[in-house]
């Protein structure tokens, strides 16, 4: 989609069917053989694919928003193969580096499930989609990559910005002489008596 060099460009095609045809292309050659082998293999296995169809397709759509996704947004937003590495690269070290920040902030790892956790991933499915529709509909190819630019340093900076020790405090807060702990923990100092099968109940 970047550049105005490719054969297509000079005929008339809508960018709907061609946005359709590729998506048709992906899903023929891709999605539906491995549909095809995991239900071969579950029907090796002795089980019946059709009583795991709800699976098949969980795993059908996992694939797509893992895969396909954003090997398709990043093939809109570069020109040739070499660039195509290059952002991929760019990803790997995005994601390296998110890693290695959630690593370092404190309590991250620990903080309760907050509405970021489910707004980020439909942030970044969103912004993917909006970006291949962009890019096949109207071909702005700065814009399309400011908008994947801006969602990952957006992505970035609610993992640096959010509280997650007021989080966690809010959550699970500690004991004070106002309120104590709902449960009570200790140890029984009377030693139960010994018999010779061992200790009663």
């Amino acid at each position: 989609m970047v550049g105005d060099r490719q054969f297509w460009v000079t005929r008339p095609y809508e960018w709907k069917r061609l946005l359709a045809a590729k998506m048709l292309c992906v899903l023929i050659f891709v999605n539906i053989p491995l549909l095809l082998a995991q239900s071969f293999l579950l029907t090796k296995a002795g089980f019946a694919p059709s009583s795991h169809l709800l699976g098949l397709l969980w795993l059908q759509l996992l694939w797509i928003l893992i895969l396909n996704l954003p090997v398709v947004t990043l093939a809109t937003v570069t020109a040739s193969i070499g660039q195509f590495i290059l952002a991929v690269l760019c990803v790997l070290l995005y994601l390296i580096g998110g890693a290695a920040l959630d690593s370092v902030i404190p309590s991250s790892g620990v903080a309760p499930d907050s509405l970021l956790d489910s707004v980020e991933p439909a942030l970044v499915v969103a912004t993917a989609l909006a970006v291949i529709v962009w890019q096949y509909s109207r071909r702005r190819t700065g814009q399309s990559r400011f908008a994947l630019i801006g969602v990952a340093a957006a992505v970035l900076s609610t993992l640096v910005l959010t509280p997650f020790r007021a989080l966690i405090d809010r959550t699970y807060p500690q004991a004070t002489p106002g309120r104590p702990l709902p449960i009570h923990l200790a140890f029984d100092l009377a030693k139960p008596t010994s018999r010779g099968d061992g200790f009663p109940e």
